[in-house]
């Protein structure tokens, strides 16, 4: 089965980056990033409505 995805939100640049991930650490790699933007605060989970 594969691994559900979540999404990540993180103001990047000018724009907000949305990723679809299975976990933080898949965020942050997507991303790029060397640093934990989570515990910084800079990057959320993005929750959205099942409808």
């Amino acid at each position: 089965m594969p691994a559900r995805l979540k999404a990540f939100q993180a103001p990047l640049g000018f724009f907000d980056t949305v990723v679809a991930a299975p976990s933080q650490g898949a965020a942050l790699k997507a991303w790029g990033s060397r640093q934990n933007l989570f515990r910084d605060g800079q990057a959320k989970p993005r929750w959205t409505r099942k409808g």
